[in-house]
């Protein structure tokens, strides 16, 4: 039998020892302001400052939390939060990190600080509204545990800003040996050149309509879809696909070419499925000559994935749109709040820590939420788990603070207390 408090107090604990190693060695008024905004994201489920002040559960007038709270996102720096939060997540992951972009919109803020002109790109035609633009940051753990690294809100018309490749520059970890892995919007060569400055392979997805659609190879100059019809595929392996839960049989093969754009040293790499027309085309600046290399390149293209589905998970489950600051600088707070509560539940995922059962257990319990089925058709199937998760956590924590509750009164008129058990 579990019992309520118990559970909360597990809880507390892990959240508490994670935050501490996330904040060890920066200032503690940082490391205090990381602690109320995760707690209070972790047990509202909400990015408003008001919903977190309530989550808080201060001694003192809830106005008076909020504007502590505002005050503090407006006026501090939070690069030194998210540098502890890259160096966590690039350490316990593997080798590949996902970069995407992404935007917030905003169309009726018109308070808000330095609106820009953004696509929305989860509307057909991409209409353009008023938002922010987002440049989401993960690393791919072995479990394919999504651990963030930065969701960097930025606007074009702000003072100071160079350019989106700065910007991107900014959430950049130290990750020298590494893999990255970009959409195919992000097939410029400046972004090949962020990679390798940052001392980092890349791989990203190449398209003939693109200015480096003709490649230049030993037999000469070429189309990516002459090359296509022209090559077959050399290694042949198996990789799980977690839609069909079977196994598919892919044949791929990886050709040196290159062109004025491109660094030296480029592989394209040609992916083949069964029944598909057309094959899928890549370029890395790994090691494609065996076909470990060529396997690598394609398992961290497909990992990319992950970090959409993180947005998801984000918006979703946190409101990541929903903020109500209109500091840009206040923004960047609530999101870096974000990616380290979501860090938390991808940290107890991959653990299978205490609190990680009091959570499933908890989830399970009050069984008020979406099916796992209808997770997976509307949201993905690897975000499952963090569902779970967030959703126990948010139960536990939101359904008392864990003290013993008055059931009634004893003989003497005094209040009888119980355990409040939920399982």
């Amino acid at each position: 039998m579990y019992n309520f408090s118990y559970s909360v107090r597990i809880l507390k604990e892990e959240i508490q020892e994670f935050l501490d190693g996330i904040c060890e060695g920066i200032p503690r008024p940082d490391a205090k302001l990381v602690f109320d905004l995760v707690y209070g994201i972790l047990r509202s489920g909400s990015t408003k400052v008001s919903m977190i002040s309530r989550a808080l559960g201060e001694a003192r007038r809830l106005d008076s939390t909020e504007h502590r709270l505002t005050r503090a996102i407006e006026s501090r720096d939070v690069s030194a939060v998210r540098d502890a939060l890259a160096a966590y997540s690039v350490d316990v992951s593997d080798s590949f990190l996902a970069l995407d972009e992404s935007d917030i919109q905003k169309p009726y803020g018109k308070a808000f600080e330095w609106l820009d002109d953004v696509q929305d790109g989860s509307e057909d035609g991409r209409p353009v509204g008023k938002g922010y633009h987002v440049i989401g940051l993960a690393a791919i753990g072995s479990r394919k545990a999504v651990f963030p690294i930065a969701l960097h809100v930025y606007s074009a018309k702000a003072d100071g800003f160079e350019s989106q490749q700065k910007e991107t520059e900014k959430v950049l970890p130290d990750a020298e040996g590494r893999t990255l892995s970009m959409d195919r919007g992000y097939d410029g060569t400046i972004w090949m050149g962020v990679a390798g400055k940052a001392k980092m392979d890349w791989t990203i997805r190449a398209k003939s309509n693109r200015k480096y659609g003709v490649l230049s190879m030993k037999s000469g100059k070429k189309t990516i879809k002459e090359i296509q019809k022209a090559v077959k595929g050399r290694y042949a392996f198996h990789f799980r696909d977690p839609e069909r839960k079977e196994d598919v049989l892919v044949k791929a093969t990886a050709l040196r070419v290159s062109h004025p754009d491109l660094p030296e040293g480029t592989w394209l790499v040609i992916e083949y499925f069964p029944g598909e027309a057309e094959a899928r085309c890549y370029l890395t600046s790994l090691d494609c000559s065996t076909k470990e290399g060529c396997q690598k390149a394609l398992k961290c293209y497909r990992q990319r994935w992950r970090i959409e589905e993180f947005f998801r998970f984000a918006k979703v489950i946190y409101g990541m749109e929903g903020f109500m600051v209109r500091n840009i600088n206040a923004v960047n707070w609530i999101m870096t709040a974000v990616c380290i509560a979501a860090a938390f539940l991808s940290t107890m995922s991959a653990s299978k820590s205490k609190a990680w059962h009091e959570c499933r257990e908890a989830y399970r319990s009050f069984g008020r939420h979406m099916p796992d089925a209808e997770i997976s058709q509307a949201r993905g199937h690897i975000p499952i788990e963090l569902y779970h998760l967030a959703y126990g956590v948010m139960e536990l924590l939101g359904h008392s603070s864990g003290k013993m509750k008055p059931s009634g009164r004893d003989r003497t008129g005094r209040p009888k207390y119980v355990q409040t058990r939920l399982f």
